[in-house]
């Protein structure tokens, strides 16, 4: 007797076998068959999930998010250290992007098909998170521009993940694993700390 799966794990199924489609095939080339097949399911199940696949590729990108937004969240409740909660946040983003085969290409490949209400809504309460928290560190680091800060992280977080000539050239490879991912991470906490924090009071306790 065959054990049928939980929604849940059906619905995750379907995510992750979309977003290595679409990252490698390009969302145009890849059909509502294609995904039901690659995912292992019938495509009725799938559209009992997805009514398209507008709706599928918003999943593979708003699911991502909300973890994102999740670990933040438990970060501007709880606090901690400010180099604690930096090297949080690093791993915490390369831990959910790097599940993720190919979703920091297809998130730019595919931005001109996101400009859908969810996927708006759900990016302005990620950015207004990240910036909270940044204004939680305010009282134990140098002043500086919040949005400029913000998007120097997110570009430092995010070439690493790109699978291009680009991206390689600079060492970046979302293939590797191991060390170069690890000094990476560990040079740009060192980073942000140096640049951010004054007067030797990274161990300060937050929250």
């Amino acid at each position: 007797m065959r054990v049928r799966e939980r929604p849940d794990v059906q619905r995750a199924k379907i995510i992750a076998a979309a977003t290595e489609l679409f990252a490698t095939h390009g969302f145009a080339h890849v059909t509502a068959d294609d995904v039901a097949r690659e995912a292992g399911i019938r495509r009725t199940l799938l559209y009992h999930y997805f009514a398209s696949r507008e709706d599928i590729l918003e999943a593979v990108v708003l699911d991502p998010l909300d973890q994102l937004e999740r670990m933040l969240q438990g970060l501007l409740e709880h606090g901690g250290a400010v180099e604690e909660q930096i090297r949080y946040v690093i791993d915490g983003y390369y831990e959910i992007m790097t599940a993720r085969s190919g979703l920091a290409k297809l998130l730019i490949d595919s931005a001109t098909l996101l400009a859908r209400p969810a996927y708006q809504e759900r990016i302005g309460r990620l950015r207004q998170s990240l910036l909270d928290w940044v204004d939680g560190l305010r009282p134990w680091i140098r002043d500086l521009d919040r949005e400029q800060f913000l998007l120097i992280v997110v570009g430092a977080l995010f070439i690493w993940l790109l699978p291009t000539p680009f991206a390689r050239a600079f060492g970046a490879d979302p293939a590797l694993a191991g060390l170069p991912l690890d000094r990476h991470k560990a040079a740009l906490c060192d980073l942000l700390l140096h640049g951010l924090v004054g007067n030797s009071r990274e161990g300060t306790t937050l929250g």
